[in-house]
């Protein structure tokens, strides 16, 4: 390509950057705000999230326990079924369809959640352990 060329191409893409950062509206990250203003702006934005974590808790904690097996609440400690339920609820495991991995302190015991309905998560677990040699 010709220093020419290269040249051209560059010049375009300075203005479109321009075009761009015109069209774009100030955010706040883009002015200083003073010590006052930033801690409103953290509490509202830590509200905001807390509203919506309180929704996902209202919503799936029900839930979760209804669907789980019996097996479940036989041989799982009170305090894994707080931290499978909260990998859920901050994971967006239903939302995204993402499985979360969770390892005790150990790392001797693996629990993986994933959407329901869907063998993939089986497969995934079976190639892991398979790989690793369990």
């Amino acid at each position: 390509m010709s220093e020419k060329k290269v040249e051209e191409e560059n010049t375009d893409d300075q203005h479109f950057d321009e075009d761009l950062d015109a069209a774009l509206p100030v955010t706040a990250y883009d002015r200083e705000m003073s010590a006052n203003q930033l801690e409103s702006y953290i509490d509202d934005i830590a509200d905001t999230v807390r509203v919506g974590l309180d929704q996902s808790i209202s919503i799936l904690t029900p839930w979760f326990f209804n669907n789980m097996p019996k097996i479940y609440y036989q041989t799982t400690p009170r305090q894994e079924k707080v931290r499978h339920l909260s990998a859920i609820i901050t994971g967006h495991v239903f939302e995204t369809k993402q499985t979360v991995e969770l390892w005790d302190r150990n790392r001797s015991k693996v629990t993986y959640i994933g959407p329901g309905g869907d063998r993939k998560i089986l497969e995934d677990v079976q190639a892991i352990t398979t790989e690793q040699g369990f």
